[in-house]
């Protein structure tokens, strides 16, 4: 007999992200991993982990912490560009709205609770040539039943 189970983490937290990014910016979303140019600015979602909260009769309760990465092409010299000025924004505005949807439940149909960002690291290490990047990590948690 075949198990039963939902992909949790892909339909209840990378679907819901990249709906809930969709519906706010018209950058495109990605989740592979490659790091490579792919227009003028995008994000590209991707887990970190999945840890047990709470093994419960009737199901569990896990977290979630998810990269949400940011690239937008630069030229010119920073400071002069006003790069810093339209990352900024762009992720200011990205922080609001997952601090909206930080209990996701479209349609009445749950998704995940506690949804929150954890830390914002402006320009990390894996930089693309010619891109400014931003990593966003997102935090939630979902309440699986059996």
């Amino acid at each position: 007999m075949a198990t039963t189970y939902t992909n949790v983490i892909k339909t209840h937290v990378l679907d819901s992200l990249n709906d809930i990014i969709k519906g706010e910016f018209t950058q495109p979303v990605y989740y592979d991993p490659i790091f490579k140019a792919r227009g003028a600015s995008w994000f590209v979602i991707r887990p970190m982990s999945d840890t047990l909260n709470n093994l419960l009769a009737t199901g569990q309760t896990r977290t979630y912490t998810i990269e949400i990465r940011y690239y937008q092409k630069h030229s010119g010299e920073f400071s002069k560009a006003g790069a810093m000025d339209k990352i900024s924004e762009i992720i200011e505005r990205l922080k609001r709205l997952l601090l909206n949807n930080s209990s996701y439940s479209p349609s009445s149909t749950y998704k995940y609770h506690d949804g929150k960002v954890l830390n914002i690291d402006y320009f990390p290490d894996e930089e693309i040539e010619g891109y400014l990047g931003v990593l966003v990590e997102f935090e939630c948690t979902v309440t699986e039943v059996k």
